[in-house]
């Protein structure tokens, strides 16, 4: 509320709740209705059975301290639903984080066609502020607004001026949660009618293509394709579309051909191996037999030769035997490179024609 007077909102909520009452001292003790089915006050009501039941109380919220548990324990919880908030009347105290859990309990006791009674110590500032950010939540009105509405039905209201800042911080979190929820209705609203403009058009296309026959029901659902089934890890049936087969039903058809091709591959280059091996041991075998043959012939020639030498020694023999020992000599170191080259062709050979296969 204004300097300027009541605005306009706070004047239609008056009207809308017209439950105003002409103040009397002795009316602190005792409970006020804010909003219907919404009451705050002091303690003293709580404690009587008749009064409680008489304002037609379902629910009672227990603004306590914790050094007053003792006092604001629930007496009647056979009769009613109790929620208690142990809340410090302080500067330093927090009220904003128990107010959406007070909303909760207020709107589920409201919803069901309860009552509620919010109450503290001496109901001047702690129940009445909760109550206050309730107004604010479900009307809309500004802090100042709300805590008119409220004092102008509980007229001692008074609460701590850090409470009173509480409210009005409050104020632009209840508008980003009403944004937040409207975004989301409107969101929701219009899937709603995207699903309702497809089952139009499914309805239309269906009733185009009954009228070429009676039977339209049945006709329209013959003419559907079966929906495809979905991909199991079984091994046992075939996808029900040869034609664009799942990635494992391929698999599970290749596996087949896999098993049948992968032992005739390995046979190949076994068999490629083996013929190479047996040309290497035929080769080695046919180096072997000529070196053999050669070192045969040489020592052969040597021993000629140091037989010669040794019978020249012997016969002190001329110069012409002499010059046949040199002949043979020649003739051995001849045989040899000759036997060398001939290891050296062999070789070569087999080495072609093993990277030939």
């Amino acid at each position: 509320m204004s300097i300027c007077g009541p605005s306009a909102e706070l004047q239609a909520l008056d009207a809308q709740v017209p439950n105003k009452l002409d103040w009397r001292y002795e009316m602190r003790r005792e409970a006020q209705e804010i909003l219907p089915g919404l009451f705050v006050g002091p303690f003293q009501p709580s404690w009587k059975l008749d009064v409680l039941q008489g304002m037609g109380i379902t629910h009672v919220l227990c603004i306590a301290d914790p050094r007053e548990a003792h006092l604001f324990k629930p007496r009647f919880p056979e009769h009613f639903v109790y929620l208690i908030q142990d809340i410090r009347d302080a500067d330093d105290q927090n009220l904003i984080r128990i107010f959406p859990q007070a909303q909760t309990f207020i709107d589920s006791a409201l919803s069901a066609g309860g009552r509620v009674y919010v109450h503290c110590g001496d109901g001047i500032s702690r129940s009445p502020a909760i109550v206050t950010a309730y107004v604010m939540i479900k009307t809309g009105l500004t802090h100042e607004d709300a805590f008119a509405f409220v004092q102008s039905r509980r007229f001692c209201v008074a609460p701590r001026t850090e409470f009173v800042h509480q409210l009005e911080a409050y104020r632009p979190i209840i508008l980003a949660s009403q944004t937040v929820a409207a975004d989301k209705g409107a969101q929701a609203g219009q899937r709603a009618n995207r699903r309702g403009r497809d089952d139009d058009d499914e309805d239309g296309h269906e009733g185009d293509s009954s009228m070429g026959g009676g039977m339209c029901g049945v006709a329209v659902c013959l003419s559907r394709p079966p929906l495809p089934s979905p991909p199991t890890h079984t091994h046992t049936h075939p996808h029900p579309h040869p034609h664009s087969p799942h990635p494992h039903t391929m698999f599970r058809l290749a596996l087949p051909t896999l098993r049948t091709v992968a032992p005739a591959t390995v046979s190949r280059r076994t068999f490629v191996a083996s013929a190479a091996s047996r040309d290497l041991k035929s080769a080695a075998d046919e180096l072997n037999h000529k070196a053999g043959e050669t070192l045969k012939k040489g020592i052969e020639q040597v021993e000629t030769v140091t037989e010669s030498a040794k019978q020249a020694a012997d016969q002190n023999a001329s110069g012409d035997l002499a010059t046949e020992a040199k002949k043979a000599a020649a003739d051995l170191e001849g045989g040899a490179i000759k036997g060398a080259a001939d290891v050296r062709k062999t070789a070569k050979k087999v080495g072609a024609e093993f990277n030939r296969e």
